[in-house]
């Protein structure tokens, strides 16, 4: 996972702006708190014109995606003819049962008795990984580098090959499996994922077994 400096992001956003270019954002995995935030647009303070958002709408039970647009945006397409209209539309939208799921999963995640996590809309959750716990890791001699945000904890390990096509992290994540751990491996990385409203304590046990087998 490589981080983007936020700066760059506003400027960038500001300058499209500028130039009369939309400003497109694709929230669908590190939207609806994945990234520690309601959408990872409030990181870079960034206002797009046209934001997606799936995944942890509907908390991963059933499918369901939407997107958002200003007022602008929509009314760009609002006529009363087919070739004025965005002809366009996610497989999911409108699954009634998916958008009942995405309205129990947005007021669980914001119900602080089911959520300790939560700290206000427009704060950040608080934090999952411990720090301290992460930089350990990241001194291990197997470990090339280390990063957590929100939700995410991500360690690269020291392997051959580059690139997705690198195996690294996959005999790692196989014997997390009988561990009761469900990690994901792209070529050289480990990536953890809680939810929002995982505890620190838990997150801890996660970080606890990775620990263990790259030590």
């Amino acid at each position: 996972m490589l981080l983007v400096d936020p700066l760059y992001q506003h400027v960038l956003a500001r300058e499209c702006r500028d130039q009369g270019v939309p400003v497109v954002l694709d929230e669908v995995f590190s939207g609806i708190w994945r990234l520690g935030r309601i959408a990872a647009a409030k990181i870079p303070q960034i206002t797009p014109d046209v934001a997606c958002f799936a995944k942890l709408l509907t908390g991963g039970t059933v499918p369901l995606a939407v997107t958002l647009a200003t007022e602008g945006v929509y009314d760009a397409f609002l006529g009363d003819t087919k070739a004025e209209a965005l002809l366009h539309g996610h497989s999911y939208t409108a699954h009634a049962i998916g958008c009942q799921a995405g309205v129990a999963a947005l007021d669980a995640y914001k119900d602080t008795r089911l959520n300790a996590n939560f700290r206000g809309e427009q704060e950040p959750l608080a934090e999952q990984w411990d720090p301290a716990q992460m930089a350990h890791i990241s001194r291990l001699p197997r470990v090339k580098r280390c990063v957590h945000l929100g939700t995410v904890a991500v360690v690269e390990v020291k392997s051959e090959g580059t690139g997705y096509e690198a195996k690294g992290a996959l005999e790692i994540v196989r014997k997390l499996r009988p561990e009761g751990v469900a990690a994901r491996p792209l070529g050289n990385v480990v990536y953890l994922m809680a939810t929002p409203t995982t505890t620190p304590e838990t997150c801890k046990v996660l970080l606890d077994k990775l620990t263990a087998l790259l030590t």
